[in-house]
């Protein structure tokens, strides 16, 4: 599962994650949207080694391009284990009203989760 949130904190003492802000609308007066910053969080469970995954953002407009990517490199020391990837996308430029797709991929480009983004105009 893919949450997008203003941002994922962790608590210095217990190392627990804590997603603020989560939401998958934007109402907006005008265009473009900007945002200093977006997050998405992520949790996966693989094989151990090396491994990169993928966040991208794509506009309603552009089908199958990514204004926005993020490269997520990681590491599992065991099979089984699981990894939790905090993206953050900075700025964030949303030109468009409309749904914006928010993909994870896997290091082949192969698609892990998908959630949507929808931008609408403010009535």
């Amino acid at each position: 599962m893919l949450v997008i949130s203003d941002d994922v904190i962790m608590d210095a003492e217990t190392k627990k994650q804590s997603i603020i802000g989560m939401f998958d609308r934007i109402t907006a007066a005008g265009l473009p949207v900007l945002f200093p910053k977006m997050c998405v969080f992520f949790r996966l469970r693989g094989t151990a080694g090396h491994h990169t995954a993928y966040i991208e953002l794509m506009t309603p407009t552009e089908a199958g391009a990514s204004p926005h990517e993020v490269t997520c490199p990681f590491d599992l020391k065991k099979d089984g284990d699981t990894y939790v990837i905090k993206a953050t996308i900075m700025p964030v430029s949303l030109p468009v009203f409309g749904r914006y797709t928010v993909r994870a991929l896997d290091e082949k480009r192969s698609q892990l989760a998908e959630t949507f983004l929808d931008v609408v105009p403010k009535e």
